[in-house]
């Protein structure tokens, strides 16, 4: 979840009455310029670099004494500009984004998600070859998820490997003890190969 800066412009007044340009430019560019409306919704005004008239936007957006801009981008954190007051000056903002600490982490999740439901395919149409170089790479790249492991034991035990499959199933369950599929189907195996022990 990405982190949201404020920025406070304290004007000369309460009452809203502009007359003011406010320019926004940020790097990178083309991060989207949003103004929250009456009841608390972003309607998208563009990209940076934007320039807009505030008085507009106010009487167009805003019933209160303060006006919301927000500044996104993906893979960065959120900035959000709040104007209170008024002012007759021209307003420009130069902001620096900064990286969003978890867009790396969410991609790289994402796309271990979408490998798995491939192996999962792969595994109910009977490619249980291509299903273990999948789920091989990702053994090896995500050492602590037990679901890549269960699948691993699914795939070895449809395969008819069933030593392999104990393995994998032990190891899914060693990683995560709240797996009871996994557990299930390790004490299954244990059983069927007699090395079940009460």
């Amino acid at each position: 979840m990405s982190k949201v800066s404020f920025i406070f412009v304290f004007m000369l007044s309460l009452n809203f009455c502009y007359a003011t340009q406010f320019k926004v430019e940020t790097e990178p560019k083309d991060a989207e310029v949003f103004v929250e409306n009456k009841v608390g919704k972003l309607i998208k005004l563009g990209k940076t670099p934007y320039e807009t008239n505030l008085d507009q936007l106010h009487s167009t957006y805003s019933n209160q004494k303060f006006l919301n801009i927000v500044i996104e981008k993906k893979g960065f954190n959120s900035e959000r500009i709040v104007f209170l007051g008024q002012s007759k000056d021209e307003i420009t903002y130069n902001l620096k984004l900064r990286p969003d600490d978890y867009a790396p982490m969410i991609v790289r999740y994402d796309t271990m998600i979408g490998e798995l439901f491939t192996a999962q395919k792969l595994i109910r149409s009977n490619n249980f070859k291509e299903a273990q170089v999948i789920l091989d790479g990702l053994s090896e790249e995500y050492k602590d998820f037990s679901t890549i492991f269960e699948l691993k034991g699914i795939s070895y035990y449809m395969n008819k490997e069933t030593e392999k499959a104990l393995t994998m199933f032990r190891h899914a369950y060693s990683l995560n003890p709240k797996n009871i599929d996994s557990y299930r189907m390790k004490v299954y195996l244990e059983k069927e190969l007699g090395l079940f022990i009460k």
